[in-house]
């Protein structure tokens, strides 16, 4: 089968014009909060149903429960799906490969649906939001300075749909390069650079120096926030994309192997 790829891009079509992503985040560990009646039995734990309560999805089972969501199907809205209450009109593709790297759980897509491709392609659903079975343990804690009232245990998938605003921040479907990296200053990518996703890059080589978990997920954090930020200075036209990449790599001397610009 022949693929177009477009080079700036995770996402290809194939012949048939299915939309194939090779790189997603569907979830990811963090603090978020639910309604009381939105938690697994939340009558037996005594919740108020109408409530907000701040479940941690905690990275250890996460990462568990990654081979759980291989080959899980792709909605075009929520419903818990089985083998005997399959929604055929709802299903729209699958999720495939699924590979945990902290705080991240990441997986391809492969999207069969028309509609669901236009969705995704004009932005209006391109946000993911992972449904699955999961035991809560209502027990406080913090999570990286943010307060939890419950942890989810034992997570289980059953399916990843595609919503207009994820609960998960990080959970979109993959795109092309972050537009400071798509800028026409001229570049020279580093040999052992991921263009699909530099801040994942910059984490790996961190893994390799043996930098731990926690420090690695402040890192991950703070470069994708200074990434949205240089890149919307640039588009402000207060700094250009070149001078926003020195910015990044004065700042975070570690993300320099990132890019090597050229023409200054």
């Amino acid at each position: 089968m022949l693929l177009a790829l477009d080079r700036a891009s995770v996402r290809t079509f194939d012949a048939d014009g299915h939309l194939h992503v090779a790189s997603s985040t569907i979830s990811a560990a963090g603090v978020s909060p639910y309604l009381g009646r939105e938690v697994v039995d939340w009558q037996k734990l005594g919740l108020d149903p109408d409530r907000v309560y701040y479940l941690f999805r905690d990275p250890a089972e996460l990462e568990k429960s990654a081979p759980t969501f291989q080959g899980k199907p792709l909605l075009s809205d929520h419903k818990p799906q089985s083998a005997d209450d399959h929604s055929h009109r709802l299903v729209v593709g699958s999720i495939i490969n699924t590979v945990w790297r902290n705080p991240c759980l990441m997986a391809e897509l492969v999207v069969w649906d028309g509609d669901a491709i236009r969705g995704i392609q004009d932005g209006s659903k391109r946000a993911l939001s992972c449904g699955y079975r999961y035991v809560p343990l209502m027990q406080p804690g913090t999570y990286q300075g943010a307060h939890f009232d419950g942890r989810m245990t034992k997570i289980v998938g059953n399916q990843c749909t595609l919503v207009d605003q994820p609960r998960v921040k990080a959970a979109f479907v993959g795109d092309a390069l972050p537009p400071l990296l798509k800028a026409k200053t001229p570049m020279v990518m580093d040999p052992d650079y991921d263009t699909t996703d530099p801040v994942e890059r910059c984490c790996a080589i961190l893994r390799e120096a043996k930098m731990s978990d926690t420090n690695i997920g402040k890192v991950r954090e703070h470069l994708a926030r200074m990434l949205e930020q240089s890149a919307a200075e640039a588009e402000r036209g207060s700094e250009t994309p070149a001078q926003a990449m020195d910015s990044l790599n004065r700042r975070f001397p570690d993300g320099g192997r990132l890019v090597r610009t050229l023409g200054r």
